[in-house]
């Protein structure tokens, strides 16, 4: 137990902070890499080990490798966070629905599972940051839409939207930021969930990693979504 408490004491500390992996919550980043998805993913084991033993159990290897699309990423943090909970029988101020399974590792989810959780991450198009609408606001700064509405493999509602941040006092002279929320079946946002690192691009599509605070769930308007597997 005291284990896992200071892992996930240590998993806090790394949302809070920046590195040099530029990896937590700025919405900026671009990479190229000269390999498909599955490669690119095999190729760091420190953010994404766990997301490519689910896409395995789920038997999608080859659709990372050849087709072509835009990934949101859950990176290792999120995935071990809601084996975490489920142990800890819930997260304090989240509906235990969200992260209670009862599966003791990734060889014990359902296959069926699996593709749930990697199609609600797949669109089957390509998004980069600067093709992504700006938001819009009202005169007291409160967002009121713009931006992109999107549909996931699985079904599940994603808005994408960016903004031009100020540089030096000056408005719109900055870096261009991308976020993302999830919605429901209005399109009304169930939750901010946030990019982290955007525009990373195997020779195959894009991937965009999702911060270190996301949690599995936060894609879904249902409760329990794990139900039923």
């Amino acid at each position: 137990m005291k284990k896992w408490l200071i892992w996930i004491a240590a998993a806090v500390a790394l949302v809070s902070c920046e590195t040099k992996y530029n990896y937590h919550d700025t919405g900026v980043s671009e990479q190229y890499f000269p390999g498909n998805m599955y490669e690119y993913l095999h190729s760091n084991s420190y953010d994404w080990d766990s997301i490519v033993k689910i896409i395995d159990r789920a038997g999608l290897k080859e659709m990372f490798e050849k087709e072509e699309f835009t990934f949101v990423g859950p990176t290792n943090i999120t995935v071990r966070k809601w084996f975490y909970w489920d142990r800890k029988d819930g997260m304090s101020g989240t509906d235990k629905g969200y992260v209670i399974h009862g599966y003791k590792s990734i060889k014990q989810v359902p296959v069926d599972l699996c593709r749930k959780i990697v199609y609600s991450h797949v669109i089957d198009k390509i998004v980069l940051r600067d093709l992504v609408a700006r938001a819009t606001y009202d005169e007291t700064q409160k967002i009121t839409g713009g931006g992109d509405f999107l549909t996931t493999r699985w079904g599940n509602r994603l808005w994408f939207w960016t903004d031009k941040e100020p540089y030096m006092g000056i408005d719109d002279m900055g870096p261009v930021i991308l976020s993302m929320a999830s919605l429901d079946k209005h399109d009304k946002k169930l939750k901010d969930i946030g990019i982290a690192s955007v525009d990373i691009r195997p020779t195959n599509g894009v991937v965009h990693s999702l911060p270190y605070s996301y949690n599995f769930g936060d894609m879904f308007e249902e409760k329990d979504w794990v139900k039923n597997y």
